[in-house]
């Protein structure tokens, strides 16, 4: 909920308004140093939350409503949000056992839209457990639940996911077990929870239940009020439960400015789930300008994974919301709206944050990241005046970089590219302003060889480089040398190691390596050098990344697997493969397959790389024609390098659906979709 502006020493002079000065000339800036070769942190989304007020987008007439989704959603026209909270309604089971999914429509309404823009990240909280769970059968009752109703309460957060995703085809990301535990409102919906009741409660109910109903979302503890991590001290404390605390989720309305140590030691992502203030509202730039302020302080000096405001759409309480829609119908877009499209439009999900100067010269803030193909440098003027700012960025090999501004009369705008010489630009950054500059430089990108998508790669999975002269020549070479025609490959992982990486194959366009194994969790750099040009880029390197090979090499269609029938008397017959191809390259398609008669079974054997690190097999399954199926093994192919095995019966309910799509889900991540023909 939203709670007045209150933090530790030194926040202050953070949203202080400074005094309006005029100035004729830009006042000249120290230079601001960026490193793009030094990776801080994984950059997982930016976001805000449905609670209770969604619904005045959804009832907006039908343009302001196309606005409203539009400006909040779309990368392109609007901020590009890539993370919805909700609230989960404790009305959705009124009684033990009985349900009633109807309760939730605005929420559902939003998230179906957001997945028309390309959102996968939703993420749900209860405020209050179902009131017949409480010790008091009040909502907001600060109170635990009755004894011996944990087990229940287990239950209905995995019906929640799961039937979100049966009924309104919505994949929930992440699940808390409660919104603020450590916070009594006394006015709204609440429940408690202590640090070990949450551990226990993972332990004896919540992991084991997620387990055994295969529930694919994370979970995202504590969703505390205060910005720490000791409500979830003795979960990561406990290795039995630290694997199963995905993302350690806090809110920001009190912050002491203590460190996340045992989240930082184990690799947690940490998440600021919501922020607001009820000081009075306020849509100006200048609130504008407080707010960049904000964002860029929990990016930049605190290493916040994600970013979460309060509301999306509110009724002009406070500073709650991103937008207001107020009583008469009218509409106010807030300027703290557009300054965290400052960051959330360019700054997409598997970004990393790299080095820069985050205060190079008075009232200027800067924070810099690598997003996909872009570099990205978000740079704050809360001075009075016009300030001429010089920027030296290493690793950024482009020409040019475009802003794109915020300011008193400019939202997000387009501005004239600004020239880069030898790694250096200076631009004029305008009073009360937020700049953005996005450059790209010498294409090179790396993803998953197997999914070609670039979220994050794992320990021991290929990986393919593309980019333009990256080689002299074409070469393969199946003994994995660690330098290739000259080519060399060098991963720098988060505690600075150094490793040179196994290479496959090498071509002037593409590069195919082995993330070295011991490569640690968290950013890296990747430089390839071909002894008359390096190339770096970054990645996230994590537990699992999955991915599937696929028989076109593309990460889509036909997978290069095959299946092995066993009669009902348990023989096997000889494998045979899923896919047929053409004689042109990209020309496999997907065979049909034959389950058999009744009572003899198919299995299919799907290859892959960055799943072996699996926590458990049991958190492995194969979605496939909209079942959740498990999976009959699941780990490192004994024979090739880097080569991940997954084997899977196919139901037989699907016989006769043609094309069925098929994904594994490991450990909460989810690998690219493959096709396979079902008879």
């Amino acid at each position: 909920m939203k709670h007045r502006l209150t933090h530790g020493a030194g926040w202050l002079a953070l949203l202080a308004c400074g005094a309006a000065l005029f100035a004729p000339l830009p006042v000249l800036a120290s230079t601001c140093n960026i490193d793009f070769t030094q990776p801080q942190q994984r950059i997982d989304g930016f976001g805000a939350s449905t609670a209770w007020y969604i619904g005045l987008a959804r009832n907006a007439s039908p343009q302001d409503r196309q606005t409203i989704l539009d400006t909040l959603l779309s990368p392109t026209l609007g901020i590009g949000l890539s993370i919805v909270r909700n609230r989960i309604p404790p009305s959705i089971e009124p009684s033990q056992g009985n349900f009633d999914w109807t309760q939730d429509g605005d929420a559902v309404w939003f998230m179906q839209q957001a997945q028309a823009y390309g959102v996968n990240r939703f993420i749900s909280a209860p405020w209050t457990p179902p009131i017949w769970m409480k010790q008091t059968p009040d909502p907001n009752a600060y109170v635990e639940l009755k004894p011996g109703m944990w087990q229940a309460f287990a239950d209905f957060l995995s019906s929640y996911v799961l039937q979100y995703k049966a009924r309104f085809g919505i994949d929930i990301y992440g699940v808390s077990l409660q919104n603020e535990p450590d916070w009594n409102p006394q006015t709204y919906e609440c429940g408690e929870w202590d640090a070990n009741e949450i551990h226990d409660f993972l332990l004896a109910n919540l992991m084991p239940t997620f387990s055994n109903n295969a529930v694919p979302a994370k979970l995202t503890v504590p969703d505390g009020y205060e910005f720490h991590e000791d409500l979830v001290v003795p979960s990561l404390s406990d290795p039995l439960t630290r694997d199963r605390v995905d993302i350690v989720a806090a809110h920001a309305y009190y912050d002491p400015g203590t460190p996340f140590t045992l989240t930082t030691q184990y690799g947690k992502p940490i998440w600021i789930t919501e922020h607001s203030s009820s000081n009075a509202n306020d849509s100006s730039i200048t609130d504008g300008i407080n707010w960049a302020q904000v964002y860029a302080h929990y990016l930049s000096q605190r290493n916040v994974n994600a970013y979460c405001f309060w509301w999306l759409v509110g009724p002009g309480s406070g500073q709650s919301a991103l937008i207001d829609r107020f009583s008469d119908g009218t509409i106010q877009y807030n300027k703290r709206l557009y300054t965290l499209g400052n960051f959330s439009r360019f700054v997409r999900p598997g970004a990393v944050r790299v080095a820069a100067d985050y205060n190079p010269a008075t009232g200027i803030y800067v924070s810099a990241f690598q997003s996909g193909a872009d570099f990205v440098v978000v740079a704050i003027n809360s001075n009075g005046q016009d300030t001429a700012q010089a920027f030296s960025v290493n690793g950024f090999t482009g020409s040019a970089m475009t802003p794109h501004r915020t300011s008193a009369s400019e939202n997000l705008a387009p501005l004239g590219a600004v020239s880069v010489s030898s790694g250096q630009f200076t631009a004029t950054l305008l009073a009360s302003s937020v700049t953005t500059f996005v450059g790209q430089s010498t294409p090179f990108a790396v993803v998953s060889a197997a999914a070609y998508t670039k979220p994050a790669l794992a320990t021991e999975e290929w990986a393919s480089a593309f980019g333009t002269g990256l080689a002299t020549g074409t070469t393969i070479d199946t003994s994995f040398p660690t330098t290739l025609a000259g080519v060399q490959v060098v991963v720098t992982d988060s505690a600075s190691v150094q490793r040179p990486a196994p290479l496959y194959f090498v071509s002037p366009t593409q590069v195919d390596f082995l993330v070295p194994a011991g490569t640690a969790l968290g950013p890296a750099s990747i430089t390839l050098s071909n002894g008359s040009s390096s190339f770096v880029s970054l990645m996230n390197v994590a537990t699992v990344a999955p991915g599937i090979f696929s028989a076109n090499a593309d990460g889509t269609g036909a997978p290069s697997a095959f299946v092995i029938p066993t009669s009902a008397d348990g023989i096997n017959g000889q494998p045979l493969p899923v896919y047929q191809c053409g004689t042109t390259p990209g020309s496999c398609t997907p065979a049909a397959l034959d389950l058999g008669p009744s009572g003899s079974t198919l299995t299919l054997v799907l290859y892959g790389t960055g799943f072996r690190g699996r926590s458990s097999p049991a958190n492995v399954t194969c979605n496939m024609g909209g079942l959740s199926v498990p999976v009959a093994f699941v780990g490192a192919q004994p024979s090739d390098i880097g080569l991940d095995q997954v084997n899977v019966v196919l139901p037989r309910s699907l016989a006769g659906s043609g094309n069925v799509n098929v994904s594994l889900v490991v450990d909460g991540q989810t690998s690219n979709t493959v096709t396979i023909n079902i008879q």
